[in-house]
């Protein structure tokens, strides 16, 4: 293959011999080499873990709380339902707040029955406390929503900029009371969206089998990589609706047209396989993880929060519920 896009597109049609590999939900993280876009990409080191790089990473505008925002190059790979089931898998064991800031939709608080209101907009304008304007659900999972009614995050300007920045630092308000922040993004290349998940220490890359998804989301990922003001996050993908084999086939084939032409490790952090139990909750307006805790997602999103865990260096603070 002499091109990128060649490369892509064998992701959909690979050969049918894939020699074993150890798993990919279990093994050590490697680190993610920034480079800034200019000349050419660094020589990768020996692996390390990407937890620890991601511990070096603070920096200006960024959430000091460990935090994971989820990314996907379009609408329809079940993004939003992955990241309040995940959101929660996390829950179980830790403080964790899902915040809504996808400025085009704002699905999260309808799938899990909430109020469609502007709670981030009035943080902002100062109308109500942080505190107040967070919903916990009976999982302890705590919601921050209104991402898409919220004129202060949108746009490019030096309004939105300030509002995204002044968002950040009131996140980071909640390190009292919050273990983990999942940030749940909207589809393709913003600016916001780009402000918004640099803020994150991870970046959770949402697939699916579709070629389309894995090229938009390749294309998504190459934007971020090439963009000079480049500070983070460390990067991770998820392949949604896939089964086992098919998922780590397509996340390595990713990974490896990452490392080629970026001088980056993507890890495979997770494959959740195609479940007709995912919209049946989505339906029911609950995450899938509670609706159907041994359905096969259910427990693929059991080990992607494992996995997850590691990765932000977030210990187990309270048993199960």
């Amino acid at each position: 293959m002499n091109t990128q896009a060649e490369r892509l597109r064998s992701l959909a049609n690979p050969p049918r011999a894939t020699p074993p590999l150890s798993d990919p939900l279990v093994a050590n993280a490697r680190t993610v080499t920034r480079w800034s876009g200019v000349g050419r990409p660094p020589v990768l080191d020996a692996p390390r873990t990407q937890s620890a790089e991601l511990r070096r990473s603070r920096g200006a505008g960024r959430l000091a709380i460990p935090s994971l925002a989820l990314l996907s190059g379009q609408n329809g790979v079940g993004r939003t339902s992955l990241a309040i089931s995940l959101a929660t898998q996390l829950a179980a064991h830790s403080r964790v707040a899902l915040v809504d800031l996808d400025l085009e939709r704002s699905d999260a608080p309808r799938d899990l029955g909430l109020e469609w209101e502007d709670a981030i907009g009035a943080v902002l304008r100062g109308q109500r406390p942080l505190g107040q304007a967070l919903v916990e659900l009976p999982s302890g999972l705590q919601v921050l929503s209104g991402g898409a009614l919220c004129k202060e995050l949108r746009g490019s300007g030096e309004v939105s900029r300030s509002g995204r920045s002044r968002l950040v630092s009131r996140l980071n308000d909640l390190q009292a009371c919050v273990d983990v922040l999942t940030l749940d993004l909207a589809c393709g290349w913003q600016t916001s969206t780009y402000e918004l998940a640099s803020a994150a220490r991870l970046a959770v890359l949402v697939l699916t089998p579709e070629a389309s998804a894995i090229t938009t989301g390749y294309a998504l990922l190459k934007r971020f990589l090439q963009d000079p003001r480049r500070r983070g996050p460390g990067f991770g993908v998820v392949v949604n609706g896939a089964c086992r084999a098919e998922g780590e086939r397509i996340g390595r084939g990713f990974a490896e047209v990452a490392r080629r032409f970026h001088g980056v490790d993507v890890p495979v952090l997770g494959v959740i396989p195609q479940d007709p139990l995912v919209e049946v909750a989505r339906a029911a307006r609950r995450p899938f993880v509670t609706h159907s805790p041994t359905s096969p997602a259910s427990q693929a999103c059991a080990r992607l929060a494992e996995r997850v865990r590691v990765e932000l260096s977030v210990p187990r603070a309270k048993e199960s519920l």
